[in-house]
Order: C-alpha cells, then sequence, then structure tokens
C-alpha cells in the first residue's frame, strides 16, 4: 500500500497535527532508505550536472575509486542508464546553451565540451537536437537578429543580419 494512502487513511477520523506528524514520522521510518550505491548514483549525477569539468567516465572512475564496469552496473541499476549517456546529454544541453548565447567556432565548441573531434560533436548534437550546431545557433541567433533590425526600422526577412 502506497505510503500517502496509509497515511490518508490512519487520519481520516480527524485532522490533528500532532498526531499527523507522529504517524508521518512512523511510515518514514519504515520507508527504505537508499543504498550506499544509490546514493553514490544520485550524488554523482548531481555533480555531473553542476560541474562542467566532468567530462568523462575516466573522471568518475578515478573519483569514486570503482572500476568502469562497476560504475556501468551501478548506473544503469539505479539510473537506467549508463554514466556515458549522462555526461553526453550534460555535455549537450551545455552546447546547446552556449550556442544560443555567445557565438563560437564550432571546433572550439566541440574541444571545451570534451570532444576529440568536431564531427563526433555533430553528430551527437544532431541525434538530440535533429539539427546540426551551425544550424541550431544560426536558428537560435536569428531571432534576436530580426528583433534588433525591426526594433531599428529594417525589415531583413529571412536574410542574415551579418549580409548587411
Amino acid at each position: 500500500m502506497k505510503v500517502g494512502r496509509q497515511l490518508a487513511e490512519r487520519l481520516a477520523a480527524g485532522f490533528d497535527l500532532a498526531r499527523a506528524t507522529e504517524e508521518a514520522r512512523n511510515l518514514l521510518r519504515d520507508f527504505p532508505t537508499l543504498s550506499p550505491t544509490a546514493r553514490l548514483v544520485r550524488d554523482l549525477i548531481e555533480r555531473i550536472e553542476t560541474d562542467a569539468l566532468l567530462l568523462r567516465v575516466e573522471q568518475l572512475v578515478q573519483e569514486t575509486g570503482m572500476t568502469e564496469r562497476s560504475l556501468e552496473r551501478a548506473f544503469r541499476h539505479h539510473a537506467g542508464v549508463a554514466p556515458k549517456w549522462v555526461l553526453r546529454r550534460y555535455r549537450l544541453i551545455e552546447a546547446v546553451e552556449r550556442l544560443k548565447e555567445q557565438p563560437s567556432t564550432m571546433a572550439a565548441l566541440a574541444a571545451d565540451l570534451g570532444y576529440h573531434d568536431q564531427a563526433h560533436f555533430t553528430r551527437d548534437f544532431k541525434q538530440l537536437t535533429g539539427s546540426t550546431p551551425a544550424a541550431f545557433a544560426r536558428g537560435a541567433r536569428a531571432p534576436k537578429a530580426r528583433a534588433s533590425s525591426s526594433q531599428a526600422g529594417l525589415d531583413v526577412g529571412d536574410q542574415e543580419v551579418s549580409s548587411w
């Protein structure tokens, strides 16, 4: 039976804050806690999300002291995906944000995000977003350029502002 439903049934006779608090504590005491491995995977995913310098599975292996295979098994068991998949997704999210905000060469961006070459970065990016990084960057910057041009009284249509 679900924890929330159990609490609701126990409190159905009438609401009493002290009793509700005690019931919640009793239910949580019996609630299973995360295993050390599950906590480790959760913490690593949070680190990957916040630390842009974590780019490779090898870095996670060094940090945890686990073998790469053990780390992969732990991720697959607790997160449903491999650590490489998580790292790649957060790198590509970073790429999307950077392409929206600042112009950069694709090769430099690929290198900053830990890719060995631009082709691999482009392939991963297109697989996730459906467009190449260059096409995405043009599309992301074009609305800003059109908005600033139309504010100045210029109608550039679909032409790139840089050609003016």
